[in-house]
């Protein structure tokens, strides 16, 4: 029987990416693991592997942009499997042993992490035996093949038992038992009969009475920063799984209608009425085209930057102060090893020198060295000191980080920012090269031909702070004797986040990060 492979959930709340290249062709037979497509998310490309051997019947989707869920091959693999699409719950089909029905308890199965992953490492359990959750509590971390990540809890009650303490768990594996005080239906793998073969999504509508969410984490992230509650939005994913476009389709109203009223008695009064007021607000301005106006369409990594610059504008309150700095040490310290860089094959620039004077800015105020979680009222700490560094490329700007900054020289710091950059440039950058960093640098001075003094740079979030500099350039300053003179002057444009640090400590990690810069010789002795 064919094997319908539907575009995985690539993480990060995203619906849909470009098909970029197919490797394999009608009549090709292929294995597991085969590598079938690469496709663009976010700000990078990745290949998608086969989940199963056989060989391919139809590419679905040969070019342009498939959606999540959407069906992009067909495979025989010689076997009767069921089309991954919708266990429906019709109760005319299934034999009525088919699913376990268990009073009270819900077993939690290891979601798909998407990326064709079938498997994940446990980390770390964040609740025990006993303990009572929430909704959305984090349950466990695991470690999938490129990150990991927290699994929040799809239902409330008491655990009951830990199923998989640690060590791999397979996707749709009950990894633990939650008391949810209610009868649910513990949906276990169940391939059977053909007919079980549904096509139609839009059939699970009704399945939400049994008052389980089920959604991916970048799904829940998103409903949360939506401020939508879950259990109000009716699932047409498989497996009754809450799609990104059910969240968009509850803010629009759309899917509201449909929701079963079963559902209203188990919602209190007071979560219905916020909800209510969020469907109001979340109509945008529509863009009108007019005469000569012409439309184009977003790539996905524009897409990507515009989404993430909108995530940091709306979630993080920035600050932005601006000063200059003298730089005639900076200069002269640069100009002094430079040829001695060279020798060593080492492109020594000024930005090096600004990645080590943030450095000593983030260890004399470590309380920007970390990111705010407000679901929690928790501020996270970082552990290292890793920053980013804006670059621009044809493709789009990227972030590549510098990890573990504090614990390389000045040299090596410069080597890797030629290596980011290449990557960069290469369109080669992964998601590991561009996460874990608390601070970024922006360089506005790296065009000096399009010109530009100051900005106003927006913090990468979750980080905690930004810094933009400007080329270096000869100024008329007044020194300490009231005479005019002229100084080496590179400006500075400090963006950070209101809500760790308030503006006298602000301006404070500011003049450190000046002390540093403006000094390199006694920066290096001290860092």
């Amino acid at each position: 029987m064919a094997y319908i492979f539907k575009l995985p959930d690539v993480g990060e709340g995203l619906t849909e990416a470009d098909i970029l290249q197919w490797f394999v062709k009608e009549g090709d037979v292929v294995k597991v693991d085969d590598p079938l497509v690469e496709i663009q998310n976010d700000k990078s490309s990745m290949e998608i592997p086969s989940p199963v051997a056989g060989t391919v019947v139809k590419i679905l989707v040969p070019d342009g942009v498939a959606q999540v869920d959407e069906g992009i091959i067909e495979i025989n693999t010689g076997e009767e499997i069921v089309v991954e699409t919708v266990k429906v719950e019709t109760a005319e089909v299934a034999p009525v042993e088919a699913s376990t029905e268990r009073t009270g308890n819900y077993v939690f199965e290891l979601p798909d992490v998407g990326e064709g992953l079938t498997e994940a490492d446990i980390l770390q359990w964040f609740v025990k035996a006993g303990d009572v959750v929430k909704l959305d509590d984090p349950l466990v971390e695991i470690q999938n093949d490129k990150s990991s990540m927290e699994i929040p809890s799809p239902v409330a009650g008491t655990v009951v038992k830990i199923l998989v303490p640690d060590g791999v768990a397979q996707v749709d594996e009950g990894i633990i038992e939650i008391n949810t005080g209610e009868k649910v239906v513990v949906e276990t793998a169940q391939v059977s009969a053909p007919q079980a073969v549904t096509a139609a999504p839009v059939a699970t509508s009704a399945t939400k009475t049994t008052g389980i969410v089920r959604a991916l984490p970048s799904v829940r992230r998103y409903a949360r920063q939506q401020q939508v509650d879950l259990s109000q939005v009716v699932a047409t994913g498989p497996n009754n799984k809450i799609l990104k476009s059910d969240v968009d389709a509850y803010l629009a109203g759309g899917t509201k209608v449909t929701a079963p009223e079963v559902v209203k008695p188990k919602v209190s009064a007071v979560a219905a009425t916020p909800t209510e007021t969020k469907v109001e607000k979340a109509a945008p301005a529509p863009v009108s085209v007019q005469g000569e106006d012409w439309v184009e369409k977003m790539t996905p990594t524009r897409r990507a930057i515009a989404k993430a610059m909108v995530t940091s504008r709306t979630e993080i309150p920035h600050v932005t102060v601006f000063d200059k700095l003298r730089t005639e040490k900076l200069v002269e310290h640069r100009n002094m090893y430079k040829e001695i860089a060279k020798e060593e094959e080492v492109k020594l620039t000024f930005l090096p020198y600004v990645v080590k004077a943030m450095v000593a800015m983030l260890k004399a105020y470590p309380s920007l060295n970390a990111s705010v979680n407000m679901e929690k009222s928790e501020i996270v700490h970082r552990g290292n000191i890793n920053i980013g560094i804006a670059t621009n490329t044809e493709h789009g700007l990227f972030v590549p980080v510098i990890k573990n900054a504090d614990r390389k020289s000045i040299f090596e710091i410069a080597e890797e920012i030629s290596m980011l950059s290449k990557k960069a440039m290469a369109n080669e950058l992964t998601r590991a090269d561009m996460s874990g960093s608390s601070a970024t640098i922006t360089n506005i001075g790296g065009m000096p031909e399009a010109g530009g003094v100051w900005s106003t740079p927006i913090i990468n979030y979750p980080e905690s702070m930004i810094m933009g500099i400007s080329r270096i350039s000869d100024e008329v300053v007044v020194n300490k004797d009231r005479e005019m003179e002229i100084a080496s002057i590179m400006r500075l444009s400090f963006a950070f986040d209101h809500r760790l640090v308030d503006g006298v400590e602000a301006q404070n990690a500011l003049a450190a990060f000046k002390k540093a810069l403006g000094d390199p010789n006694l920066m290096l002795l001290k860092n």
